[in-house]
């Protein structure tokens, strides 16, 4: 009987050290803390070891050293047809709901509390910024209630990696760019915490900018996908609202949609017509309610492409063969002012809020008095710039940054066999603006103004030739047509073609100007039109030399020529 009692006594304590193993962090502190990076890899180690349809791996590095992590939940015995759901956590180590909730998930999947349908591969990036993980500090986001100590927002090398999708500047893009391509996933989740106003919702989401989105797709996600959720999670007690955008404003006289270009999570994935959520978790909410509505999400969202995969997979194909068919694409939105939703929105009754020490005057909430307010929503996106698709892209093997991101996006592309001439239509980069300031590492241009033009270019062995007719042409044309928002050219890839690298000598231009002239009468007769018009210039004997040699044969043709060629 004692030795019964004993192994009784024994088991209980073995069953409690187990059940204290499969509490997270968060549990163990009743909702104080959360998960560090190396606790979590080792509790979602220990429980792939407790089910066979649970696998962790290793895929890639990232900036601070250490490996990304991959995690992915799978019925190994299912042969139909299988669905992904990617989750993406911790971009922002300071915003750890999403990280908790799927840890936490998982455990209840691997212990029988949740399931996951038959149908669906669940992948998970448990911890993306892992530099940002080890960064800890207890005071970093002060207007953020719990948890105790979280992480930062930069990585290793201080870049915000939800601006750094299509760039590609850190490793962890590269390794997530890999396990996105591979899995090509039909649903996306990135976990994220918000900032600003005050209301009653718990959870924001940012849905995939629906006209950006267009097509099928974008019917499929306004007219079922997204009313499905926030339903379910209204069910489970965290009423949804669209990201509040509201600019300092009181969020009841409206907020703007959000315009999820490539650098982002969610505009990275749509490249590749994967529809997306952000989910903001509301940062004056406490810790545990954050926790737990992001938990519900993920539950819901695993559920609601159990029962639709089938159909969003379609979706997904059919949209991708029209695009692949289109003529033309839209290569920038800007908002429609002039259209409007109108959603309920939790609020609270706000007032002027003045600091006493700084006079800075603005909005404040009242919690006592919660209020439902009829809110409009300008979600509405009108594209601004569309352009002509060509059937190839021309690329020289030496611009070899920007073709090793081709190639990391599986962008299929073939090498010249052999040293050609070649006809191609050019762009002449006739004028750009550069932030004063840099930008994620980068002076980015914008307003670009470009002049096509017919030429043509010496091509060598090993130089690229970049067909349209693929299914990543929308990441192609977003990346390689130099006016695009988030293009290479955008990002400072091609910058050295900016800079002149010859020039004349004046003593030799006075020699050769008039047999330029000469030779060319159309350049003579425009630097006449061009004294008589412009007194300075009329003055200026430097500026009309130079007028004469940029327009003649001495002028190098790489100067202001975007290095990368088509063929329509």
């Amino acid at each position: 009987m004692k030795y019964i009692l004993l192994f009784l006594v024994n088991s209980l304590f073995c069953f409690d050290l187990m059940a204290q193993e499969m509490l997270t962090a968060f549990e163990r502190s009743d909702g104080k803390k959360t998960t560090h990076y190396a606790d979590g890899i080792a509790m979602y180690k220990s429980l792939a070891k407790r089910s066979s349809n649970l696998q962790i791996e290793e895929k890639g590095v990232t900036d601070f050293g250490l490996p990304l992590h991959l995690v992915t939940y799978q019925n190994q015995a299912y042969q139909g047809e299988i669905h992904t759901f990617l989750i993406l956590n911790a971009i922002h180590p300071g915003e750890p709901a999403g990280a908790e909730a799927s840890l936490m998930f998982i455990r209840d999947v691997v212990t029988g509390k949740q399931t996951v349908p038959d149908n669906i591969r669940l992948a998970i990036v448990p911890f993306y910024n892992i530099g940002g993980m080890h960064n800890r500090y207890t005071a970093v986001r002060f207007n953020q209630d719990g948890p105790e100590d979280v992480g930062f927002r930069g990585n290793a090398k201080n870049l915000d990696l939800n601006r750094d999708f299509i760039k590609m500047d850190s490793k962890n893009a590269f390794a997530f760019v890999e396990i996105f391509q591979s899995l090509d996933p039909d649903l996306f989740l990135d976990t994220h915490t918000t900032n600003g106003s005050d209301f009653q919702h718990v959870m924001t989401l940012l849905a995939t900018q629906k006209d950006k989105l267009g097509y099928e797709l974008s019917n499929l996600m306004q007219e079922q996908m997204i009313p499905d959720i926030y339903k379910a999670m209204e069910v489970a007690g965290y009423p949804p609202v669209p990201y509040v955008n509201a600019f300092g404003t009181a969020p009841q006289e409206g907020f703007n949609g959000f315009l999820d270009l490539p650098r982002y999570s969610s505009g990275y994935a749509a490249l590749f017509q994967t529809p997306g959520i952000v989910s903001e978790a509301h940062s004056l909410k406490t810790f545990p309610e954050r926790v737990n509505a992001s938990y519900e999400l993920i539950r819901i969202m695993t559920e609601w492409i159990g029962n639709n995969g089938t159909e969003l997979h379609k979706t997904r194909l059919q949209d991708r063969k029209t695009i692949r068919e289109a003529s033309s694409l839209a290569l920038n939105w800007k908002q429609d002012k002039s259209q409007a939703d109108t959603l309920n929105f939790l609020g609270f009754e706000s007032f002027e809020l003045v600091c006493d020490i700084t006079g800075m005057k603005t909005i404040g909430y009242d919690r006592s008095k919660p209020k439902t307010y009829r809110t409009p929503f300008y979600d509405h996106f009108i594209p601004t710039q569309k352009r002509d698709k060509p059937q190839y892209y021309i690329i020289s093997k030496a611009w070899d940054e920007v073709v090793k991101r081709l190639k990391q996006n599986k962008v299929e592309m073939m090498e010249l066999e052999s040293d050609s001439l070649m006809s191609v239509v050019a762009y002449k980069i006739k004028d750009y603006t550069t932030a004063k300031v840099p930008f994620e590492g980068h002076f980015k241009h914008a307003e670009i103004q470009l002049e096509a033009y017919e030429t043509e270019v010496q091509l060598y062995a090993g130089d690229y030739l970049i067909p349209t007719d693929q299914d990543n042409v929308r990441y192609l044309m977003e990346a390689l047509e130099p006016d695009a928002p988030d293009s290479f050219f955008s990002w400072n890839f091609f910058d050295t073609i900016l800079q002149q690298k010859e020039y004349f000598s004046i003593y030799k231009m006075i020699e050769k100007l008039p047999s330029i002239l000469e030779a060319n009468p159309d350049i003579k007769a425009a630097l006449e039109r061009k004294k008589k018009e412009d007194e300075d210039f009329e003055q200026n004997a430097y500026a009309q030399m130079y007028f004469v040699y940029e327009r003649s044969r001495a002028k190098e043709k790489s100067h202001l020529r975007y290095p990368v060629f088509f063929i329509k």
